[in-house]
């Protein structure tokens, strides 16, 4: 019997995915602008923030092309210029993190997960042009290094 399937795994990532669809779709782009010094600013400070930078010019015509014009929802594209050079944004390292862990709790999913990044990405192109394609590099890193590193797979 395949126990793949169980309520257990399902309510797993639904509920992973739902926090995270919140998150980002509702949440931080509600704070986006926000300037003041409190939790609040501190998470849209650190929600735009650039943990890897480029600094060939290949690699920032890779990042421009690879990228949606409008990177975060809420702010006009002519104030995101700081991302420009960016390869690994704070929302990429989120993206890593989020399919580390899925793929940690439910490693029997892994390709079920990297099918929901791909749609995720593809639903981020057509409704809000925010995409990165790097977002699919960092999922599948995630979900093969969760699924490696995860006490509940014994096929890796």
């Amino acid at each position: 019997m395949n126990t793949k399937y169980t309520c257990t795994n399902i309510i797993i990532i639904l509920s992973i995915l739902t926090v995270a669809y919140m998150y980002s779709l509702v949440y931080a782009p509600s704070i986006e602008n926000t300037s003041d010094d409190g939790f609040t600013g501190s998470v849209a400070k650190m929600n735009k923030s650039c943990l890897l930078n480029c600094t060939s010019e290949n690699c920032t015509k890779y990042i421009t092309d690879s990228r949606g014009k409008q990177y975060f929802i809420s702010i006009p594209p002519s104030e995101q210029e700081h991302m420009r050079n960016c390869i690994i944004t704070f929302w990429g390292f989120t993206h890593f993190l989020m399919y580390f862990i899925l793929a940690l709790l439910v490693p029997a999913f892994y390709v079920e997960l990297f099918f929901i990044g791909v749609g995720f990405e593809i639903y981020e192109f057509y409704k809000y042009e925010c995409h990165d394609v790097n977002d699919i590099y960092l999922n599948t890193m995630g979900i093969l290094l969760g699924k490696f590193f995860s006490p509940f797979d014994k096929n890796f």
